[in-house]
């Protein structure tokens, strides 16, 4: 029974965070990932692929990418595009 009563006094004692706390925490976290994923890239990309993925983004770049944004109809060769590999 004295170990039961002390196990509850130290559990009270035990403060839960509030919940905007959890979420900095939690987006913090997320933040940190990314960051370390985008740094891990970067260092992995050579020249050439980073521009070209670059000009894909800016829209600088024979297909843009928002035409992979659209949904095609239906699966027929005139609705869905045929890319090119880009070839470095």
């Amino acid at each position: 029974m004295y170990m039961g009563s002390r196990l509850l006094n130290y559990i009270n004692r035990i403060v839960i965070p509030a919940y905007s706390t959890l979420q900095n925490l939690i987006s913090g976290v997320v933040q940190l990932a990314q960051n370390k994923t985008e740094e891990i890239i970067h260092h992995s990309l050579s020249t050439s692929l980073s521009a070209a993925l670059t000009d894909l983004i800016d829209g600088n770049s024979i297909v843009k990418l928002n035409s992979f944004w659209q949904s095609a109809k239906s699966f027929t060769r005139r609705s869905v595009v045929i890319i090119e590999p880009i070839r470095m």
